[in-house]
């Protein structure tokens, strides 16, 4: 029998901010009219990993969508950014074999040189 905590929707993690890290967003965001690219902070973000557009209209669709699951959140904000990362990744125009081409919200790696987290 699978464990069926495995993709339990979980309260999301006060400062974590790892989905407003990690993926890119095509959509406009108040302060990046052309989106967001992957591994870049959401310029919605406080200095504690808030968002100042929660729960308001100009707040993408996409972050409404989210929620917080085990899988993709992890045992903390370290994992939850790694796995983020990594779904990025792979799903990123140009991974799989598209003429090389990289598309212009995937074209950075989330890493610790341009990420940084604030624990709460």
């Amino acid at each position: 029998m699978a464990d069926e905590t495995v993709n339990q929707i979980m309260e999301c993690r006060t400062g974590c901010a790892a989905c407003c890290i990690a993926p890119s967003i095509s959509s406009s965001i108040p302060g990046m009219s052309e989106g967001k690219p992957a591994g870049v902070r959401c310029a919605q973000l406080t200095p504690d990993n808030r968002c100042r557009i929660f729960g308001k209209p100009e707040r993408p669709a996409v972050c409404g969508s989210l929620r917080p699951e085990r899988e993709m959140c992890g045992a903390d904000a370290e994992q939850a950014l790694q796995r983020l990362a990594e779904w990025e990744r792979l799903t990123c125009p140009g991974v799989h074999g598209d003429n090389g081409a990289t598309h212009p919200f995937c074209g950075l790696e989330p890493g610790p040189s341009h990420v940084v987290l604030v624990k709460a």
